[in-house]
């Protein structure tokens, strides 16, 4: 919320600054006034983040580092843990177990506003105490594992990201098939393995894959452009089209890269 109220006044002055003919008519359309912008800057910097300094860690909600600590120890056959005992889904509100990893899952929404320390800390933190009850939850543990170099782990969660309905690892398949978490798989596989983010508006690629995986081969749209990508071991290919724009910068682990339309380049991992 703070994000999006922030986010909302940034683009407003930019639209004020770079378009101003337009500005009158659209705070006529909104009804808006400017002052209602200012205000909405005055609350979200008055709303509270939890966030525990010395230790780098987001809260999950205020009073939760004071919760009963309850590690998990067991898992079942698919892999997926077992509440400790004399726990369950509706008594564990008074423990540090979780049902899914809301704040893992806010360091992958909002990558530009995390950086990569507070980002492994809080992953291996949050890892250790998620029950994933809900489907959604491995896929999400794919991807921040491989951004936080937690690479066996990520592999274990895009398993049981992947299968879900095939193995009915949440129990409930017979009630109609995960349809979310398969999109999520599919994130799994791209922004995860494929190493693609979004980061301060650029494309970025930091792709790693698993010592039995070949290659990954994927395809996106980018602000109306194609883009083809294909991952190996030894490297990552881009193919990006567009009819309009003559180029396009993204970065490669770090290092930037200038594509041209029509034109497939190679890049050493």
């Amino acid at each position: 919320t703070k994000w999006s109220m922030l986010k909302a006044v940034e683009y407003f002055y930019k639209l004020q600054k770079e378009h101003s003919e337009k500005i009158d008519s659209l705070l006529n359309k909104l009804s808006l006034k400017q002052n209602e912008v200012d205000k909405w800057k005055e609350v979200a910097q008055k709303i509270y983040i939890p966030y525990e300094p010395k230790k780098k860690l987001v809260e999950e909600f205020e009073g939760y580092f004071g919760l009963e600590e309850i590690p998990i120890t067991e898992w079942d056959e698919n892999d997926m843990p077992i509440y400790p005992p004399g726990y369950n889904h509706d008594n564990c509100d008074t423990t540090t177990l979780i049902k899914q990893p809301d704040v893992v899952m806010l360091m992958y929404i909002l990558p530009d506003e995390f950086d990569e320390e507070i980002k492994r800390v809080n992953y291996e933190y949050y890892e250790a105490r998620t029950m994933h009850k809900s489907s959604l939850s491995p896929s999400i543990h794919t991807i921040m594992g491989i951004e936080t170099n937690n690479h066996e782990k990520a592999l274990q969660y895009f398993e049981r990201a992947a299968y879900v309905d095939l193995i009915d690892n949440q129990g409930n398949t017979e009630d109609g098939i995960h349809i979310a978490s398969a999109g999520g798989t599919w994130q799994a596989a791209v922004n995860g393995f494929g190493g693609l983010r979004v980061k301060n508006g650029q494309l970025t690629f930091k792709p790693w894959l698993p010592k039995k995986w070949k290659s990954l081969q994927f395809k996106i749209k980018w602000r109306g452009t194609d883009l083809k990508v294909r991952v190996s071991h030894e490297d990552i290919s881009l193919e990006w089209t567009n009819t309009t724009q003559k180029s396009l910068e993204v970065l490669v682990m770090g290092k930037e890269i200038h594509l041209e339309s029509n034109q497939r380049i190679s890049v050493p991992l």
